[in-house]
């Protein structure tokens, strides 16, 4: 209390606490002895304005005090004498500084919400009362529906939706769901301000009072219209997919990243040979059951797919069948993304077995085709170098025939005459033998080779053959020892068991660099066997198989004649007479054929056409 000359009269203890005094020294002083100059001055002004309005008045007064400034909410009155005039004044003051701090930061706090609601620019967030009215409503609202605040506060939320949210009743339904249920989730087509259609995706939450009463709602809404196109598309991608499958037999598939799940299509498992119970959902199902020759690249190009940002991605690779048969599969998957990231592949197994068995025949073929060209080019350079050597030989005999016939004077005599018709008739014969040789591959290719088969005693046979080539054996300075251990009747074609013997001798006098050969005869009851034996140059181990095919020899066709094709008819005259036909041999020591056959074959089994590419 203070008396008219402004001097306290009446301080409490807290007063008198708050200006860290005792109350004795507080009493008879002024604000202007107590509170710096600017305070006093305005507490005064305030006792002043009491006085003249002659009521009690409120003021929020800051004060300078010993812990700080603190602010007071003080309540001004006069004291009246009993004439009625207002001299004295009251005061009652209460210290708001820490509520006022309160409401600073209250303030502050709503300040930054608003903003960080403002800022939500894909969303909007609206405030509902209990009967679903707008109470607030976000600049982010006001963007994604068209309508400001202004135009939406205080009507009902439900006349921008149209369907079920528009008709009377649905939307409080709606709220009294969210109120049960602590919030509630709404999909809705709205009409913005400018007649526009978007989809809206609302998240309803109740709004409490302190002692449990509903407020209201607060509403966040987002425009989902982009996802629904993209869903609804993917939908209609998807059954299209199906339609495909159904269509090619296409197996298809769908993998969640987010989820690491694989989802199969119709029919995708039975196509693949599972049953459609089968677990293979996880990628690692899938991953199991391809090639290990092939699984690398098919993962590593799935995942240069994933990482590079592509869309698409195509692998063809062999998979496991649940039969336990590997199958050639076309694989091609498109990317789906999220803000760039992947989190959907979606795609389809076609079953390309037969066409890449296709492709696997048209490349046989091709190279098969590629290698007969080859062995006709250099068939047709050998066979013109053979026929060629012995038609020259021929061609200049008779033409010195017929000079020594026409030449006056010349010494012409028939012993002279006879050399040379020999020579003539050796190469003739040379020619003969190569002419047979290319009928016999048109005879065996065909099945048409004929077969006179007789008892005949094989040992004389290869004596008498022998007695008839020891000339021509002896011209290559290769003597032969014959080894017999007696007769051995057998049944056989003679001239073809012949056919065979001539092209082995002729190859040991050939290759046997004019050392020893050895032919032998042995056996017993069921078979026999000829062995040929030189000591020649001998056969590479990488050779000794390709020597018996067509136009294949051991060495170049530059050093030795021939067409090649000696080795691989005797082999297929052995197998016709149900033997066999083989060789062993070392490079620098020579070479051993032998040809085994059964004394008494089977005469009746028809001749076969050879299953080989033709030249």
């Amino acid at each position: 209390m203070k008396d008219a000359d402004g001097r306290y009269g009446y301080v409490n203890r807290r007063f008198a606490t708050y200006l860290r005094k005792p109350v004795e020294e507080v009493l008879g002083h002024t604000d202007a002895e107590l509170f710096p100059e600017d305070t006093a001055r305005l507490l005064h002004a305030h006792d002043d304005t009491v006085r003249a309005l002659g009521e009690s008045r409120e003021f929020e007064e800051e004060l300078p005090l010993p812990e700080g400034r603190l602010l007071f909410l003080a309540e001004r009155f006069p004291l009246r004498e009993p004439d009625g005039k207002a001299s004295a004044i009251g005061l009652m003051a209460l210290d708001i500084s820490t509520l006022k701090k309160t409401e600073r930061e209250l303030r502050r706090r709503e300040q930054d919400l608003r903003q960080m609601v403002d800022g939500l620019e894909d969303q909007g967030i609206i405030g509902l009362d209990s009967e679903g009215r707008v109470t607030s409503w976000s600049r982010g609202a006001e963007r994604l529906k068209g309508y400001t605040a202004e135009e939406i506060i205080g009507r009902q939320v439900a006349f921008i939706h149209e369907g079920e949210l528009s008709r009377p009743g649905m939307l409080r339904e709606a709220l009294a769901e969210a109120a049960r249920k602590g919030r509630v989730e709404v999909e809705s087509w709205c009409i913005r301000k400018d007649g526009s259609r978007f989809l809206s995706d609302d998240t309803v939450f109740p709004l409490w009072t302190e002692d449990g009463g509903l407020r209201g709602f607060s509403a966040v809404s987002r425009d989902i219209t982009e996802r629904y196109e993209a869903q609804t598309g993917l939908q209609r991608s998807e059954a299209r997919y199906r339609l495909v499958s159904r269509a090619t037999g296409e197996s298809i598939w769908d993998w969640d990243l987010v989820q690491n799940r694989l989802d199969w299509g119709e029919q995708a498992l039975a196509r693949l040979g599972y049953p459609e119970e089968e677990d293979a959902s996880s990628l690692s199902w899938w991953e199991a059951r391809i090639h290990p020759e092939d699984r690398e690249e098919v993962l590593s190009s799935m995942v240069r797919v994933l990482e590079s940002g592509e869309e698409r991605w195509c692998a063809e690779y062999r998979f496991l069948r649940g039969d336990g048969s590997q199958a050639w599969v076309r694989d091609l998957g498109y990317v789906l993304r999220e803000d760039g990231r992947p989190v959907r592949m979606i795609g389809a197994m076609a079953d390309i077995t037969r066409r890449r068995r296709a492709e696997d025949e048209r490349s046989r073929l091709y190279r098969e085709a590629q290698g007969a060209i080859r062995l006709r080019d250099e068939f047709l350079s050998v066979a013109s170098h053979e026929l060629k050597t012995p038609l020259t030989t021929l061609q200049l005999h008779l033409q010195m025939l017929r000079a020594l016939a026409t030449r006056e004077g010349s010494a012409f005599t028939p012993e002279r005459a006879r050399k040379k018709l020999s020579l003539a008739e050796h190469q003739v014969q040379r020619l003969v033998t190569l002419v047979n040789d290319l009928l016999d591959i048109s005879r065996i290719n065909s099945g048409r080779m004929e077969f006179r088969f007789e008892t005949v005693d094989v040992a004389r046979l290869l004596r008498e053959l022998l007695d008839r080539q020891r000339s021509l054996l002896r011209h290559c300075g290769s003597e032969v020892r014959l080894q017999l251990r007696g007769p051995y009747t057998a049944r056989v074609d003679p001239m073809r068991l012949e056919q065979i013997l001539t092209n082995l001798l002729s190859n040991a006098a050939k290759y046997g660099q004019g050392k020893p050969i050895d032919v032998s005869i042995e056996g017993d009851e069921g078979e026999y066997l000829v062995r040929v034996r030189d000591r020649g140059i001998g056969i590479a181990p990488e050779d000794q198989e390709r020597i018996f095919e067509r136009f294949e020899r051991a060495v170049s066709e530059r050093h030795y004649g021939g067409l090649g094709l000696g080795l691989w008819i005797s082999r297929r005259i052995a197998m016709r007479f149900g033997g066999t036909l083989t060789v062993r041999s070392r490079l620098g020591e020579g070479s051993t054929f032998e040809l085994r056959l059964p004394r008494f074959p089977s005469e009746t089994r028809p001749s076969e056409p050879v299953d080989e590419a033709h030249w």
